[in-house]
């Protein structure tokens, strides 16, 4: 059932429609006008054109004619002719030369000035009733559905073919290094050696390394304390087992 108009929107619906219909006229005799104007206007110069080659005969007869004049002659006569006492009567006035030929039409004048606004014209009657409403615009479509209920599990389709083996990868890079590890727990003591001899070095400094104690002048085997981050920083200095003796040149932990 198409929706009921109110009274407002039929009455401008209709004003509408006059509005519309009455510009439509205008128009069509504004292009009547303009039409016949431009007829009139050809028709006018298609006059004057004719008038134009009938004048063209009349002016080349008289310009032949005026060619045509006899040249007045010089006589030899040596006899004085006696004068007439009185002049000859007046002669026949000669009859008005042919028109010129029209000019062309002039430029068109530039334009007036704005005339005042007419006054207001009186409403007019109500229009026809108008045509019969269009059919409205479909509605927007609704939201989609909320998802149905997942199905059954289906059952488990038969197993495939084995593949080929793929192609050996390449080698990937070589890793780097890991970090140092830290030094391990100190080893309980070992069982105690035969008597050393008597070392000329009254105190051994505690070094970083048993090798640097042995550069500092230590050449026996023994227990000694090393501080391997210096004395400033880091662990506490702790107690090893050297070898002095296996490597003359370097000294290591047991």
């Amino acid at each position: 059932m198409a929706p009921v108009e109110s009274f407002p929107q039929l009455n401008r619906r209709r004003i509408s429609a006059s509005v519309q219909s009455i510009f439509n006229a205008v128009v069509s005799a504004a292009l009547l006008v303009l039409c016949t104007y431009v007829f009139l206007k050809f028709k006018q110069l298609d006059s004057k054109f004719d008038e134009f080659q009938t004048e063209i005969p009349v002016v080349n007869q008289r310009q032949v004619a005026l060619e045509e004049k006899p040249k007045k002659t010089t006589s030899n006569c040596t006899i004085q002719c006696p004068r007439s006492p009185a002049p000859g009567p007046e002669g026949l006035k000669s009859a008005p030369g042919v028109p010129g030929v029209p000019g062309y039409p002039g430029n068109n004048g530039e334009p007036g000035s704005k005339g005042d606004q007419g006054k207001e014209g009186s409403r007019g009657p109500p229009g026809p009733e108008g045509p019969k409403a269009v059919p409205g615009v479909p509605g927007v479509p609704g939201y989609p559905g909320n998802n149905g209920e997942p199905g059954c599990k289906g059952d488990q389709g038969i197993r495939g073919a084995k593949g080929d083996m793929g192609l050996q990868g390449e080698i990937g890079y070589t890793g780097q290094s890991g970090a140092q590890g830290l030094p391990g727990a100190v080893g309980l003591p070992g069982p105690r050696g035969p008597k050393g001899a008597s070392s000329s070095l009254k105190q051994v400094e505690t070094l970083e390394s048993c090798d640097a104690l042995k550069k500092a002048g230590v050449k026996f085997n023994g227990v000694y304390m090393i501080d391997p981050d210096g004395p400033s920083s880091g662990l506490d200095p702790f107690q090893v087992v050297c070898d002095m003796t296996s490597d003359l040149s370097v000294g290591t932990y047991l």
